[in-house]
């Protein structure tokens, strides 16, 4: 008879262990086929949700008919699921799931607390191709993560580098512009100031020797305005 029940109780455990390896196995390609979706069809708030919802349900499973516990697989799963959604889906969808994982482990917490739970079997141990696949799922994640960090870092450098690029750019280009402006000017002062200044030697040899009132002021008018236009080009 205790043949007969530990018989029983080892084919359970075998075939537990049996479900719980092709469960990880499915939602490994389930979780990479996702993935590869993400990166070439550009369609990330469907694929991502529907992701973070098989994850989320399969750690409420194990934490509640498998291994009856919050362990560390579970909480570490948790936190990238998070980290997947704040960066993936942004802000909002990142509380939404946050709040969501937290809700779910809160309510094992209590109920556990409250004696509400009741198990039927002891809770499993993870086997060692468990871990693997575990360990496997949780740094396929991280990686995804870290070279999705990575490339938009490296977009942002570059951008950052062609902005910096046309500032230099528009900078040289404002210094060339300023530098012909200014030949352009002084040459301009020099071409005009020339007949100017003969102009102005005329009217002072007319203001000398006209004898008209009415002459004389407007040379003092035109050798004013020489004078001004003198003092504005030297200045300039």
């Amino acid at each position: 008879m205790r043949s007969a029940s530990s018989s029983s109780l080892s084919h359970t455990s075998s075939t537990t262990n049996t479900l719980q390896v092709e469960k990880g196995l499915a939602i490994f390609a389930l979780f990479g086929g996702c993935l590869f979706y993400m990166k070439y069809v550009k369609k990330l708030d469907l694929i991502g949700n529907l992701m973070l919802l098989i994850s989320w349900a399969n750690i409420q499973f194990d934490v509640f008919v498998l291994f009856q516990d919050i362990s560390m697989f579970p909480s570490l799963i948790s936190i990238l699921n998070v980290i997947f959604a704040f960066h993936i889906l942004g802000s909002r969808a990142g509380f939404i799931h946050a709040t969501l994982h937290f809700i779910g482990f809160l309510t094992f917490i209590v109920m556990k607390s409250l004696n509400l739970l009741t198990f039927d079997q002891p809770p499993i141990a993870l086997t060692p191709t468990q871990l693997l696949l575990s360990f496997i799922l949780v740094f396929m994640i991280l990686v995804y993560l870290i070279y999705h960090y990575h490339q938009a870092f490296q977009m942002a450098k570059r951008s950052l580098d062609i902005h910096i690029e046309e500032l230099s750019r528009a900078k040289e280009m404002a210094e060339e512009m300023n530098r012909l402006k200014t030949n352009f000017l002084s040459n301009m002062s020099h071409e005009i100031r020339t007949p100017i200044n003969g102009i102005l030697g005329i009217s002072q040899v007319i203001e000398l020797e006209s004898k008209e009132d009415t002459i004389r002021e407007y040379v003092k008018l035109q050798r004013k305005a020489g004078d001004d236009y003198s003092i504005l080009s030297t200045a300039s």
